[in-house]
């Protein structure tokens, strides 16, 4: 599989999809990984996308424009959700860190206003 490391199988996140039971085609081709997936062939990604209704449903993106749109829209609202939270995570990150500076100044000066008196 494409995820996996000397001997580790690490869980890919296509699998944990796969896993939960409740997802949609295009939860699975929003993933970055999918064709990476496709060419390792993951069993259980090749039997999903290998149902009739499902090749159905990709068909209908090959020939309906309008279909793709909203595919690419949904997929570029995800991409931005994602900037969005590592934002978020990066800002608490700093913060945190900040934080941690500032009392590591205070329990300095007040050591030294200690050693002073």
């Amino acid at each position: 599989m494409f995820w996996q490391v000397q001997g580790n199988m690490q869980i890919s996140p296509i699998d944990e999809i796969l896993e939960s039971g409740s997802f949609s085609l295009e939860t699975l081709l929003l993933e970055e990984n999918v064709i990476q997936e496709v060419k390792s062939m993951n069993d259980d990604l090749i039997n999903f996308l290998s149902q009739p209704d499902v090749v159905m449903h990709m068909v209908s993106y090959v020939i309906d424009p309008l279909a793709m749109s909203s595919l690419l829209l949904e997929a570029s609202r995800h991409r931005r959700e994602i900037e969005r939270q590592e934002a978020r995570e990066l800002q608490r990150s700093a913060e945190a860190a900040e934080m941690e500076e500032e009392e590591v100044a205070t329990e300095a000066e007040a050591a030294a206003a200690a050693a002073a008196a």
